[in-house]
Parts: C-alpha cells; structure tokens; sequence
C-alpha cells in the first residue's frame, strides 16, 4: 500500500495533478485497515490540507522515514527526486531487515503464548493427577532428594496459581492496545532510538538525504536544519541540533556531523578533501549503502539470537516435564513393586 501511494504521489506531482482524486480511487483498490487509511488521507486532502500535513495526520499511511523524506522535499525544494528516492528503494528507507526482524517476533511470540498455554493446562490439570497417584502411597517428596524437579513443579505450581492461564491473554489484550492506541507510534520511536542497527538505518537515511541536497544545489546548512527541526526519531533530532548550532557558529558541516557522531572522523576527512560535488554525492551514498548492509548484517544476527533463545528456552521447558513424567512414573513403579 505505502509502494503503491508514493507511486500516486509521485505521478501527482510531476503531472501536476491534484492528489486528493487520484488517493480516494486507489482506496477503492485496497481492503480493510490500508482502505480506511487511504479514504482519511483523501478526505483530509481534499479539505484543503497541504500534503505533508495530511500525511503526518494519518498514521501509518506511510511510514516515519518516509514522511520525514517528503516533509525535506517539500522543504527544500527536491519533493521530484525525493520520491525517486523513495521509489528506488522499494518504498520503504528502513531496511527490509526491519520488517524480517519484526515478523520473526511475532512469530516467535507466537510460539511462546502457545507454549504457555499448554504449559499451564500441563500445571494445572495434569499435575495434580500425579500428586494424587503419589499420595496413594503415602510417599514423600524431599526438596533436596532426587525427586526435586517434580517438587520445583509442585512448588511452581501453588506459587502461580489459577492467574498462569489469563497471563498470555492479558499480555496479548495489553500489546493489542498499545498497537491500536495512538501511543504505539511513540512506543516505536522511543525503543527504536534505543536499537543500535535502527541508527544505523537512520544514519544511512540522512546521508541520502544530504547527497539529495548537494545533488540538487541546496545549501547543506538548511538542510541540516530542517532535519533537526523534523525528524522523528528524539536521540538522531538532538545530534542534528548539534550538528545545525556549530554550523550556524561558523563550523564546517562534516566537522559538525563528526562532533554528533552522525559521520566518524575518517569519513569526515574524505568529504571534506573532496574535490567536486558529484565526489561528495558518491560518497554520501557510498556510506549509507554500507551503513544499510551493516544494518542489515545486525538485525539478521539478532533475529539468529532470538530464535536461539526462544529454542533454548523451549528445550530447556520440555527437558523438565519429560524429567518430571519419568520422574512419576519411576515412583509409581516403585509403589507398585
């Protein structure tokens, strides 16, 4: 839906169209939430709103990057090769590892509910079963004996109690709230700035946008400005504020980018011994194509690790009810003989 919206946008500036008209009919070509999304987007254009206002007053229309890009375009005059921009990297500046890493957590997370599920059901119902076999035979369980796992889960299971079988619901309704309540966006804005390959992502997104700027003759120091006056992201506003007041004291641009560690020293020195325009252009997108594959290389490695936990934990969960069933059933045997 973004991909097919910004391809609308696009032609609507180009053309010289009015995007209200040409929004409302690509609605009617979706279903569910991306229609409802589309139709507020239109009514709100066609109430007079300027675009980029109607944009960000409809979230999830497109995402926080690339609103940000078309509010810099919009700002600075380069709205046409913004939307190249955007097209080119299939609609979305955020690496596709971003939406990689967010489906292997639902799915993961998935997996856990239904893993607590069937825990609790195991806790609840088919454990006492046991304890009542076991006390046919008037035996005793010490908590230092061999017997301890089946005492941890009796143990465990008068701790938890009947609340383990709305826990999972309760943290599913929570999580369905925060998604659907406006605070998800700043939720997201929030952690995101937390996560060190998301920086990389927003870093690679604004050297894009600076080689966007050079490329189109636009002074560096205003777009540095509008930058800091409109980025989403708290932690990258406040190096961009650095960045722009050295600017505006008299420092060099890549100097100041340098001292709020947007660019490192070395990457600072080659565009500053550049010798044209194009040089900085092609380097500016040189880093941030390197800066998107490192970003890339780190959410897949951390996807890798989370996969790895939620596995280990599950092995680890199904080793001490397979240990607690022999465990019962040595027991019972014992009885019995």
């Amino acid at each position: 839906m973004q991909c097919a919206l910004l391809r609308i946008l696009a032609v609507s500036h180009h053309e010289r169209l009015q995007p209200a008209l040409l929004v409302a009919n690509l609605a009617q070509e979706h279903v569910g939430s991306n229609r409802r999304v589309l139709k507020r987007l239109a009514r709100r254009l066609k109430d007079g709103l300027p675009l980029v206002a109607a944009i960000e007053q409809t979230p999830d229309a497109l995402s926080d990057s690339q609103v940000l890009a078309i509010r810099y375009g919009a700002q600075s005059g380069t709205l046409g090769p913004v939307y190249q921009e955007l097209l080119s990297q299939g609609g979305d500046t955020v690496h596709s590892a971003e939406r990689s890493l967010r489906q292997t957590s639902i799915y993961l997370g998935a997996m856990l509910m239904i893993l607590t599920i069937a825990f609790s059901f195991w806790l609840l119902s088919l454990l006492p079963m046991f304890e009542e076999v076991l006390s046919l035979g008037q035996s005793r369980l010490a908590p230092l004996s061999p017997g301890f796992p089946l005492q941890f889960m009796f143990s465990l299971r008068d701790w938890v109690g009947d609340w383990v079988v709305l826990a999972p619901f309760g943290v599913a309704t929570l999580l369905l709230l925060v998604w659907l309540l406006p605070i998800h966006r700043w939720l997201r804005r929030v952690f995101n700035s937390r996560i060190g390959w998301i920086n990389q992502v927003r870093s690679a997104e604004l050297l894009r946008m600076l080689a966007l700027s050079i490329e189109s003759g636009r002074p560096l120091a205003g777009a540095l400005s509008t930058l800091a006056r409109y980025h989403f992201d708290p932690g990258v506003r406040a190096r961009l504020l650095l960045a722009r007041n050295e600017v505006e004291q008299g420092a060099g641009v890549w100097e100041s980018l340098r001292d709020a560690r947007v660019i490192s020293a070395n990457q600072t020195h080659a565009l500053a011994t550049s010798t044209s325009a194009e040089s900085q252009v092609w380097l500016l997108r040189s880093l941030s194509d390197q800066k998107q594959e490192r970003a890339q290389a780190s959410a897949q490695a951390a996807a890798r690790r989370l996969q790895t936990a939620v596995i280990l934990a599950i092995a680890a969960l199904v080793f001490l009810l397979t240990l607690v069933c022999f465990q019962s059933l040595n027991h019972f045997i014992t009885q019995l003989l």
